[in-house]
Order: C-alpha cells, then sequence, then structure tokens
C-alpha cells in the first residue's frame, strides 16, 4: 500500500489560481506546505496537505492553513509560548542577579 501527499493551494483574487503538488514521502509533503505559506501574498490563499490512500481512495486532511502575508506577520509566538524572546533584553530594568 502507498500514500500520495497533494498539497492543494488555491490562491483568491481578481483571477483564482489554484495548484497541487504531488509527493511520495510526507516529509517532502510537509516541506512543500510550510513553503507555500511562505510564499503567500496579499491575496487570501488555501492550502491544505491531504494524505490520499492509493488502495482504498480514502483522503485525510493532514494540515490545512488560509490568511494571507499579513496572517504570517501575526503568528510570531505569544509571551510564554515557546520560541517567544523577549524583545527588551533587560534594558530597562537590568538582568536579573544569577541569570544569564
Amino acid at each position: 500500500m502507498a500514500d500520495i501527499y497533494i498539497v492543494n493551494v488555491a490562491v483568491g483574487g481578481y483571477y483564482t489560481e489554484q495548484h497541487s503538488y504531488y509527493h511520495r514521502s510526507e516529509s517532502e509533503a510537509v516541506e512543500s506546505f510550510e513553503e507555500c505559506i511562505l510564499s503567500a501574498g496579499e491575496d487570501r490563499t488555501l492550502i491544505e496537505l491531504i494524505r490520499l490512500n492509493t488502495e482504498t481512495l480514502d483522503a485525510t486532511t493532514i494540515r490545512g492553513w488560509e490568511g494571507t502575508c499579513e496572517d504570517l506577520e501575526d503568528e510570531s509566538p505569544e509571551d510564554g509560548e515557546a520560541g517567544f524572546e523577549d524583545e527588551d533584553d533587560w534594558i530597562v530594568e537590568g538582568r536579573p542577579e544569577g541569570g544569564e
């Protein structure tokens, strides 16, 4: 049994565009999905990553994203989330003693 991974991209705007990218491995498909997100422009974009079971023809949506390039700017981690960096860098209050 083999699966095919499909990344579908639909871009709204004056002229609607639709593209599909096919992959044999999930890791390649995830990479393609993330590249498509990063290439989103000002027009509303819908991106989905689908696993197609070639034996049963069952399709399962693994991930989906909808938005514009402006939404990407808003998706930075919040305070307390992994990857969040405090922007003040201890400039005003100074670093606590024993802190790195």
